[in-house]
């Protein structure tokens, strides 16, 4: 091979790439609960490869303890999920009975009160220790690679390159919903050519590694892929569980009860139309039926364009299909393509199969804002709780950006004039419903949207805590919403709601202060226990939420509908906390107290390393920003993350290139174009490019977007390449990185505009820390 040094590098920055997007996508979906917080694998892989990085130097090869690292944190990750259904009960995140911020399907050890809890933060404490670890020898093979080839462009280009490649395969994977028994097939593969090669990238004193050592580390690697094959999804398990892995999250889907699982939470079963239910998903509809005129005619018009987002796997679409006309049409948007494809094979209903369904596989916000003005009857939020965070760079849910009062203006303009938009859910929390009714009332131009409660309740305080509470939201203009009030004017009136049961066309459903007569159905019901449950009537009565004084709304800006306050949550302050505390001891188990001046052979060039620490961790906010941005314009589907990833990477690299062409002297002008784009940035909100055609949309986004990124991927550029350790100034700009990442969670302090202030600070120090004459490397000299 030519250039077998910069191969090595591309190949050991592939490694590094693909294995921390696999442990991003694996350990969560094993470990219960852990999916709120894969920014925790993030920052282990970060606290792992920086530590590795800075080590490169140091005899010992750290490569071959890889694999057993590997096979304890797999092991590890198989058995909490073997132990999932019991651990439900015993993980505790936070306290969802009062929490400060909320995780839908959580709140079992707030229900059940068991005799002692695990918190989440000891598990995610035990997992990031385990990750970090078992990403200290690709870190250092990394840092070792880069030493071995002398032309700093060539080996920042090939560090990237390495990694383009990676984010472009596991997106291969991904797409072709390929299992993990294949993705860590292909690390292991290259973990054991490492082992198994001569390694021209070891200093000199590193020991070669025996063919004994060698043998048992491939060994390791063998039984740890092949523990991802038990839930790869290749087979069958026992209880006949079908695992699918889609882009966002592992399904395990349950053929017997049609029960669909996602990341070992419950999600959805999908009910046949006449089943028990156990929310009142026809309300909307019974209501247009129900609802009179004064004049004694239907108060809403018949639904005929109807747009339900958070479709599903169909319940809520069949729902739609047995009340709607046959002319009517309905646009069904889901984000993941596997529930969707479930629903459509295996809802007993198969509504997606009905001519009048159009379905859109797509970002909801996305969608409702590519939608014709003044378009639909009847828009629907379905049950939208993703249960996922949009990607580990950021503390956003998959659902974030459509539970903001932009998104809620933006279903105003979809909707006809006598329209109505409706929002149901099990929000068990008090503040979320006051929250929402508040957003609702500043939407609609100061019209407070009608709430309702099963069971029913007359008032929501912010403090209610009610594990089977679901509310249901109606909006519209206040001639629509008008009917709903005149028919409870009458504080005894009840609308009588069939309950553990369907709800049929023919239902005697009504507004009146008694039951009907008869009950509801005489065909008993079972639950998903088999238990038969005798179906009733269920007065429904108007709710009042507590006004939220004080509780900021949910914008573009600060999307975080789950969070009570304007404050940094108590758990994630502990999250931070033992996140800087392990990263400090995993530093002294791996590096000792001597740190960089042990063995090392030359002084640390500190300030280039601070430069590059603090270049990282702006770096990591302004790449924090860009996908969050993205994903509000574009849709947070996997795929745009995808390409911001991507097109940062590849900016990243017309940077170093640009660098190595041009060989700038001085930084100065690349500041000041950074600090004007950022400036930028913070002055022009996103929102003055929604009317853009969308060709000049996309450039002036892209712009604004990236145009940071192109000036600091030169100044680090250059850093680098002026650098004679660039193993240390790599480690330490990954260290940054871990920097970037904990400051991430002032944007529920500041919202994510302002977040590119804390990046402007970065960026400050990383120009004051590196403001003497940068050394030229001894690579540069020969140049």
């Amino acid at each position: 091979m030519r250039d077998r040094p910069a191969f090595d590098l591309f190949l050991i920055s592939w490694l590094v790439l693909f294995l921390e997007l696999a442990c991003i996508r694996w350990f969560p979906s094993h470990v219960l609960f852990l999916t709120f917080f894969t920014n925790t694998v993030l920052l282990a892989s970060f606290v792992g490869m920086s530590i590795g990085c800075l080590i490169a130097r140091r005899p010992a090869t750290l490569i071959r303890s890889t694999p057993f690292l590997l096979l304890v944190a797999v092991a590890a990750g198989v058995l909490t999920n073997e132990y999932s259904h019991k651990l439900l009960v015993l993980f505790a995140v936070g306290n969802q009975a009062n929490p400060d911020v909320v995780f839908f399907g959580t709140e079992q050890a707030a229900v059940h009160k068991p005799s002692f809890t695990i918190p989440i933060e000891v598990v995610g404490a035990f997992f990031f220790v385990l990750i970090a670890g078992l990403m200290v020898g690709p870190g250092q093979e990394m840092g070792r690679a880069f030493n071995r080839v002398t032309d700093r462009t060539k080996a920042y280009s090939a560090n990237l390159l390495g990694s383009l490649v990676g984010i472009g395969m596991f997106a291969l994977c991904s797409y072709l919903r390929m299992p993990p028994l294949l993705w860590f097939g292909l690390i292991g593969v290259v973990i054991a050519y490492l082992l198994l090669r001569s390694d021209p990238n070891a200093p000199a004193a590193a020991a070669p590694v025996p063919k004994v050592k060698s043998a048992i580390g491939v060994s390791c690697l063998c039984v740890a892929v092949g523990l991802t094959f038990m839930t790869s999804g290749l087979t069958k398990t026992g209880d006949n569980i079908e695992t699918i892995w889609s882009p966002y999250y592992r399904i395990d889907y349950l053929p017997q009860y049609r029960f669909i699982n996602t990341n070992l939470i419950s999600q959805q079963l999908m009910e046949p139309v006449g089943s028990l239910t156990v929310a009142p998903y026809a309300l909307p509809y019974l209501f247009q039926r129900d609802l009179k005129s004064q004049e004694g005619t239907p108060a809403w018009p018949p639904f005929k364009k109807v747009l339900i987002i958070g479709a599903g796997s169909g319940n809520d679409v069949a729902r739609a299909l047995e009340w709607l006309p046959p002319d009517a049409e309905i646009d069904a948007v889901e984000i993941d393509p596997v529930i969707q494809k479930l629903g459509s094979e295996h809802h007993p209903d198969k509504p997606f199969q009905d001519k009048r369904v159009h379905v859109y596989l797509n970002d909801g916000r996305n969608f409702l804002r590519k939608s014709p003005p003044e378009q639909y009857d009847l828009v629907l939020f379905a049950l939208i709780d993703s249960l996922v965070l949009q990607s580990g760079y950021s503390n956003l849910r998959l659902e974030s950006y459509l539970f903001t009062l932009e998104s809620f203006k933006d279903v105003r303009r979809a909707l006809k004039p006598t329209g109505v938009y409706v929002v149901y859910n099990f929000f068990r929390q008090g503040f979320i419903a006051c929250r929402i009714r508040d957003q609702l009332r500043t939407a609609f131009g100061g019209v407070d949207p009608v709430v309702m409660t099963a069971p029913p309740r007359a008032e929501i305080p912010m403090n209610l805590f009610e594990h089977e509470g679901f509310t249901t939201f109606f909006a519209g203009s206040q001639e629509t919403l008008a009917p709903i009030r005149a028919a409870f004017a009458n504080p005894a009136v009840r609308y009588w709601y069939p309950w553990k049961t369907g709800a049929p066309r023919d239902t005697p459903a009504r507004f009146s202060v008694d039951p009907p007569a008869q009950p509801p159905s005489t065909k008993p019901q079972k639950d998903l226990r088999g238990q038969e449950v005798a179906p009733e009537w269920m007065g429904m009565r108007i709710a009042v939420p507590e006004e939220p004084n004080g509780l900021r709304q949910a914008t573009d800006d600060w999307p975080f509908l789950y969070s009570r306050e304007e404050s940094v949550p108590g758990l994630t302050v502990r999250g931070v906390i033992l996140t800087l505390v392990l990263s400090v001891i995993l530093w002294f188990v791996f590096m000792g107290h001597k740190a960089l001046g042990s063995g090392a052979g030359e002084r640390p060039q500190w300030g280039l390393m601070w430069r590059s620490f603090f270049l990282g961790a702006g770096f990591m906010l302004v790449e924090t920003k860009a996908i969050v941005e993205m994903a509000l314009l574009f849709g947070g589907t996997w795929m745009v993350n995808t390409v911001v990833f991507a097109a940062i990477l590849v900016m990243s690299l017309l940077g170093n290139l640009y660098a190595g062409k041009v060989k700038p002297t001085r930084l100065e002008p690349y500041y000041i174009g950074l600090f004007v784009s950022l400036g930028i940035g913070l002055a022009v909100p996103l929102n003055v490019f929604l009317g853009l055609e969308p060709t000049l949309q996309i450039i002036a986004v892209c712009a604004l977007v990236f145009t940071p990124v192109a000036f600091a991927g030169v100044v680090f550029a250059t850093t680098f390449r002026r650098t004679s350790q660039p193993d240390r100034v790599f480690g330490m700009n990954v260290a940054g990185a871990l920097c970037g990442g904990l400051a991430e969670n002032a944007s529920i302090l500041l919202g994510f505009q302002l977040l590119l202030c804390v990046a402007v600070g970065f960026y400050l120090c990383s120009a004051i820390a590196g403001n003497q004459k940068l050394p030229s490397s001894e690579a540069e000299k020969s140049v």
